[in-house]
């Protein structure tokens, strides 16, 4: 394979090629830069409303979870407060009925209890 001979020419004539080269290439680079910053920064922002959404969202379950906690705590309350008026009724018709029991027992003569007949 034969070699290319190199056209010789001058400095100033070779400049002009050169600057159009620079310039075509600073310009095809400053787009690029500027196209891949656009790029990242959509992709961020993106990606930003995606984790504010994820955020919102989680915070909109935690913030039902803990009403519902708090109705069922409050039902709870009120449940268990019904059950210790009920007791304390009950222990009351029982102390009644004990005192009333005692009053008949002590009321009555000393029973004596009927015989049967059987000796033991």
């Amino acid at each position: 394979m034969e070699a290319i001979k190199a056209i010789p020419a001058s400095v100033w004539d070779q400049l002009g090629v050169v600057l159009v080269f620079v310039f075509t290439l600073g310009t095809i680079g400053y787009w690029l830069v500027r196209k891949f910053t656009e790029a990242i920064t959509e992709i961020n922002s993106h990606y930003g409303k995606i984790v504010t959404d994820i955020n919102n969202s989680w915070q909109r379950y935690f913030d039902a979870r803990m009403e519902t906690t708090a109705l069922i705590n409050q039902e709870t309350i009120t449940k268990l407060a019904e059950l210790s008026k009920a007791v304390r009724e009950l222990r009351k018709d029982f102390d009644s009925h004990d005192q009333w029991e005692r009053q008949i027992v002590q009321d009555q003569p000393e029973r004596q209890l009927p015989r049967t007949g059987r000796s033991r």
